[in-house]
């Protein structure tokens, strides 16, 4: 894509698994809704860079023009039915949630994104997720 700076809170699934014990032990959370989101803001570029660090091999990104993205969607559809150049275009966007609620609330504090690949990830999670908004489509219904 585009050099663009959006940002993400990048999260490990074992502190949304831990946050979510927290806020179900805590009175001040029943009946709330809160975002959950990672320790730190990180431009797309950082999280794949991180990604590269964790693999122990050197940064490699590319950004192209947003035509270009779509035109390597429509070619790679074939072979990626269920990908989608919105995939591409969600980069472009401010994806970062307030956490103060829920540091608040419950204690909500959650680490770094850090990912740690191959034999020696056995003492760390490494399991991560992209928090996104939940949209219901109509084939979800």
């Amino acid at each position: 894509m585009a050099a663009r700076r959006a940002c993400a809170n990048t999260v490990h699934a074992e502190d949304l698994a831990v946050g979510a014990i927290a806020a179900a032990a805590c009175p001040a959370a029943a009946n709330k809704f809160y975002s959950l989101p990672g320790g730190e803001i990180l431009t797309y570029r950082e999280m794949i860079g991180r990604v590269f660090d964790g693999m122990k091999l050197p940064r490699r990104t590319v950004s192209v023009p947003v035509p270009v993205w779509r035109l390597m969607f429509a070619v790679a559809k074939p072979l990626f039915p269920t990908a989608n150049v919105a995939m591409g275009l969600r980069m472009m966007k401010d994806m970062t949630f307030d956490a103060t609620p829920a540091a608040s609330d419950f204690g909500w504090n959650p680490r770094a994104f850090r990912p740690v690949f191959g034999p020696e990830r056995r003492d760390q999670s490494v399991n991560t997720t992209v928090l996104r908004p939940l949209r219901m489509t109509r084939s979800s219904r």
